[in-house]
């Protein structure tokens, strides 16, 4: 399957194509990201989807003197949101590295669990196509997260991968469904 990854701050993604939010934990976390995506483009070609868009938080380079938070968080809202409209917004709790420098002041994958809420949130009035994977060794919320995936439904993954290839397939079938007249674009 071809992938057209999409990060901050650009905001290139032609609306009306399958987007696909990779989100997780950043900071003190692998690339698991990139990982994400070779397992996107290591999904054969679907029956109706052979294009993927993915947006993906993590910026290749940053440069933290021109970083800005605003902007970001703006990326991120905005991406979520077209995700939810029109593909699929997956959240893979990496288990944390460290290895890799983590200011330990702050929670870690904190704002990963905001925007997990933020979309438990929009579940609760609207399903979408929404995917939870815990990687083993993480610690956090795990409880939590299994109570709310529970409450909604929702399969919990301990492979990226599965997880990937499950929200391919769901949007794929939803393609389908959207080429024989089954169901209306959700995207606007």
């Amino acid at each position: 399957m071809r992938v057209v990854e999409h990060q901050p701050p650009n905001y290139d993604y032609p609306q009306g194509k399958p987007l696909v939010f990779l989100g997780g934990p950043i900071q003190g976390a692998s690339d698991w990201q990139h990982q994400a995506i070779e397992n996107f483009q290591s999904i054969p070609n679907q029956k109706y989807l052979d294009e993927l868009h993915v947006a993906n938080p993590r910026r290749s380079e940053l440069d933290r003197s021109k970083f800005d938070y605003g902007e970001q968080v703006t990326w991120e809202k905005q991406h979520l949101v077209q995700a939810r409209e029109n593909g699929a917004i997956i959240f893979w709790f990496a288990a944390r590295n460290y290895d890799l420098a983590y200011d330990d002041s702050r929670a870690y994958a904190q704002t990963s669990r905001i925007e997990f809420g933020r979309a438990l949130g929009w579940y609760d009035y609207r399903e979408f196509d929404l995917f939870l994977g815990i990687e083993d060794g993480y610690k956090g919320s795990e409880k939590y997260f299994a109570s709310c995936a529970e409450e909604h439904k929702l399969n919990i993954y301990s492979d990226l991968g599965e997880m990937c290839l499950a929200a391919a397939t769901a949007i794929d079938q939803y393609e389908e469904d959207v080429s024989i007249g089954a169901v209306e674009r959700k995207g606007k």
